[in-house]
């Protein structure tokens, strides 16, 4: 397989996860949805107390976590979670309020951009949260069913080199 070295070492841990397909998918579905919700800071911990609640594979979470939601993914991720938020809540938090705001705080001293920001800060919660549900609902659908077939076609990989080990020793060529 011929695949970039970081997404080959992402295959390569996925591959070497133990569990349930069931346990497995499901974390990597925990992992998702919290990964596309705007918790940055927080999702990790996230990840771990929501699958141990669960009692769903807490590796398998974290990995499909960070994959989702990493340092190359993260700013698109949120311009799409605002915009997807926005679409639902018009005008409360539009880029020209953005901009205007950015530019108070520009102009404006310490304290009284504090005010700025406290002003804003329950509609941009409400349209970021928004926003994040509606995208991870269907990534974490997406990514259960995404993972399952792959720890069951990973699951058969392995059961069929197995038995063709296990074929050649008991003729005798496989020594």
């Amino acid at each position: 397989m011929n695949l970039p070295r970081p997404i080959l070492l992402y295959y390569r841990r996925a591959q070497r996860l133990r569990g349930s397909v069931d346990s497995l998918a499901l974390g990597a579905a925990v992992g998702a949805v919290i990964a596309t919700l705007p918790t940055m800071p927080l999702n990790t911990v996230l990840t771990i107390v929501v699958a141990l609640v669960l009692r769903v594979n807490v590796l398998a979470g974290l990995l499909a976590g960070t994959l989702i939601s990493n340092p190359l993914t993260i700013v698109p991720q949120y311009y799409l979670v605002w915009r997807t938020g926005n679409f639902f809540f018009p005008g409360r938090l539009s880029w020209e309020r953005i901009q205007s705001i950015l530019h108070q705080i520009k102009e404006q001293g310490l304290l009284s951009s504090l005010d700025v920001l406290r002003g804003v800060g329950w509609d941009t919660i409400k349209i970021m949260f928004c926003g994040g549900l509606v995208l991870a609902i269907p990534a974490g659908l997406m990514t259960y069913f995404l993972a399952r077939w792959f720890f069951i076609h990973i699951r058969r990989k392995r059961r069929e080199k197995h038995l063709l080990n296990h074929k050649k020793t008991k003729t005798g060529r496989g020594r």
